[in-house]
């Protein structure tokens, strides 16, 4: 123009150096949060830019010595007629590949259009109408069809009918045969697959797509997937189901019956590692199964506590559960309880191996009964052998079994 026709290569090299040290330029990319208002409040910045028409770009690349930065990284808004050269909008389109993960041309697909627009292409996109033309635009060497297939319109993915077309249109791509190969598929595979607009109508969560996708199938997040999603073992319900499965698959039919499963029985049960990542078995099965109350640790591990037995209440509890176990009726019939069949009640092992003895433990936790009365003395193990004989002879024959059994059952026993 007119007016900075006169200005010297030195004065607009001197006004350049200027806005770098009042706006804090340190690299190309920091000339996008300078604006012309900006630079014409410097002391001739009016004329410095009625000199390069109003183009701070232009300006960059006469007087920064091999200037070779595209436009769209340096300022805010470029000329409507620099998206129509191809080479600006593949330079774009390859720059910004670096930054959002991009390794082909046929990838852009899986990348949401809003990405882009933020990214500075919102005049790209203008130039060419929609995104996909833009595309198209930029690598004419690639299928538009590809394009066109996997950028959706919006709000497409709002459609149920839309969302299960595309998964069983992925699984026949992918070969997805079985409900477990989707282990091994991820909500990125997806999404480069151009299902990222899909994925994130499920907040990138695997497991919750195939859930509302595919209700037909039971999807249970740990057997289905190699990782969980975040916060999922937070939930109750989740931890509860690995022990459903944990007892289903290792044969448990009572809480008596978890004492006898080892660590590496219950981490081969899927899910159960990440469990015990949040506390131990004990742990999980009183908060899934105890209630609110305590629930003794011998019902449910193979070990106890250390110092465990010297507590009196944790006796009396193993106490009970051994006169339920073994049907204990009158103070006489302690002195027939074995060591064998101590071994038999949940915790007994435990008991017997922190050297604790039954008649001084019962004494200690009963002390007002009259076990001076009782012999502790004679034929220990047949004495019990008699006692437990008796016990089987009076559950076969009890009015309540006989009434249960079928006549063919009752003339067997006879």
């Amino acid at each position: 123009s007119v007016a900075g026709e006169g200005m010297k290569r030195q004065e607009r090299l001197q006004l350049l150096a200027a806005a770098e040290r009042s706006f804090g330029v340190t690299e190309p990319s920091s000339w996008r949060r300078v604006r012309k208002e900006d630079i014409a409040r410097l002391p001739g910045g009016k004329r410095f830019l009625q000199y390069y028409g109003g183009s701070l770009y232009g300006a960059l690349v006469d007087l920064v010595p091999d200037f070779d930065t595209p436009a769209f990284v340096c300022v805010r808004s470029v000329p409507q007629e620099y998206w129509l050269k191809q080479r600006n909008a593949r330079a774009f389109f390859e720059y910004h590949a670096k930054i959002i993960g991009v390794g082909k041309a046929e990838e852009w697909a899986s990348v949401p259009a809003a990405k882009v627009w933020k990214a500075g292409g919102h005049g790209l996109v203008k130039a060419h109408g929609t995104f996909v033309k833009a595309l198209c635009f930029a690598y004419p060497e690639v299928d538009v069809q590809r394009f066109v297939r996997r950028c959706k319109p919006r709000n497409y993915w709002n459609t149920a009918e839309k969302r299960r077309e595309f998964v069983e249109g992925l699984a026949k791509e992918m070969g997805l045969k079985r409900q477990e190969d989707w282990k091994a598929v991820t909500a990125k595979e997806v999404g480069r697959r151009g299902g990222a607009g899909l994925m994130a109508h499920y907040n990138n969560s695997m497991i919750r797509m195939l859930q509302d996708v595919l209700p037909e199938m039971d999807w249970e997040a740990e057997v289905c997937r190699g990782r969980m999603p975040q916060r999922f073992w937070d939930d109750k319900s989740n931890r509860k189901a690995v022990l459903e499965r944990a007892a289903e698959q290792l044969g448990v039919r009572s809480m008596e019956d978890w004492a006898g499963v080892t660590q590496g029985q219950f981490l081969d049960v899927p899910g159960a590692k990440a469990l015990l990542c949040k506390g131990t078995l004990h742990d999980m099965l009183k908060e899934a199964y105890g209630d609110g109350g305590e629930l003794p640790a011998f019902l449910c591990r193979p070990s106890t506590p250390s110092r465990f037995w010297e507590d009196n209440d944790n006796v009396r509890v193993f106490l009970e559960n051994t006169r339920s176990a073994l049907g204990i009726r009158q103070l006489s019939d302690w002195s027939r309880v074995s060591r064998e069949q101590l071994l038999q009640v949940p915790g007994g092992t435990s008991f017997l191996s922190c050297g604790m003895s039954l008649p001084a433990s019962l004494m200690e936790v009963y002390p007002n009964e009259a076990w001076h009365e009782v012999e502790w003395h004679g034929s220990y193990k047949k004495k019990s052998a008699q006692r437990h004989f008796k016990l089987t002879l009076e559950e076969i024959f009890s009015p309540r079994r006989r009434s249960s059994q079928q006549p063919s059952q009752q003339r067997n026993v006879q």
